[in-house]
């Protein structure tokens, strides 16, 4: 999807963050965000915060 997703990102810059990771060099990522399958599309509400001393947690 990582090609698809470019000029989307680059067209709600601003707006949303649009984000790519790499699954099989980011093995914990799957897990952490409950991917069950591939490709995902995960969405993260605004209220939600990324904890800095646990990047990738939000709460």
């Amino acid at each position: 999807l990582a090609p698809g997703w470019n000029k989307p990102a680059a067209n709600l810059n601003g707006l949303v963050k649009v984000v790519a990771t790499y699954c099989d060099v980011e093995a914990n990522k799957p897990i952490l965000f409950e991917v069950k399958g591939f490709p995902p599309i995960k969405v993260f509400p605004p209220e939600l915060k990324e904890d800095k001393k646990n990047p990738g947690v939000f709460a």
